[in-house]
């Protein structure tokens, strides 16, 4: 687990005034040290450490070989899961289904248990992609897919607020759809 640590200094009685704002810091990862007429006497960090990571500590998601048995499991896949998935890259809201299947529901019984891992030619176009995003969009990214984290979390450690958050990924990923597809 990585995470980066600042550190910085208040005084009580900016910690008196501001102590939400200073809190706020404390959980981005900050570590601040309280001083009470110029003497340290008290340090607040995070109760746990953020989850961002470098790319370096992820990117061993992106590396290795395909799944060998990829050929012959693309050959389980049904037709019409195939051709719902196509109308779905090509940006159509719902995709054709079975008349006895609600309209937008697709019927997934066809696809394999286990999804097969990326090409390297895929993981390649991807990581490219990811590359190309500002670093603000980059973090939230990796933050929700490499890292796991909410969109709370990830606004908690940029400082913006969920709302926001969910309009960078949203910008982010059609970004990524478009240079990808």
């Amino acid at each position: 687990m990585c995470y980066i640590s600042a550190m910085a200094t208040v005084g009580l009685r900016e910690l008196r005034q501001d102590a939400s704002a200073i809190v706020r810091r404390a959980e981005t990862g900050e570590e601040i040290d309280v001083t009470v007429s110029g003497r340290l006497a008290a340090r607040i960090v995070p109760a746990e450490p953020d989850r961002w990571c470098r790319w370096g500590d992820v990117e061993a998601l992106f590396t290795g070989r395909a799944d060998p048995d990829w050929a012959r499991d693309q050959g389980l896949v049904d037709d019409a899961v195939v051709e719902q998935l196509q109308s779905l890259r090509q940006g159509h809201r719902y995709a054709d289904t079975d008349p006895d299947t609600p309209r937008g529901q697709f019927q997934c019984d066809a696809l394999p248990a286990r999804p097969a891992p990326i090409s390297i030619e895929e993981r390649l176009t991807v990581l490219m992609a990811v590359e190309e995003l500002s670093e603000r969009e980059r973090r939230v990214v990796l933050g929700t897919f490499a890292a796991g984290l909410s969109q709370s979390e990830i606004a908690m450690t940029l400082g913006l607020s969920q709302s926001q958050i969910s309009k960078i990924l949203s910008r982010a990923l059609g970004k990524l759809q478009r240079r990808v597809a």
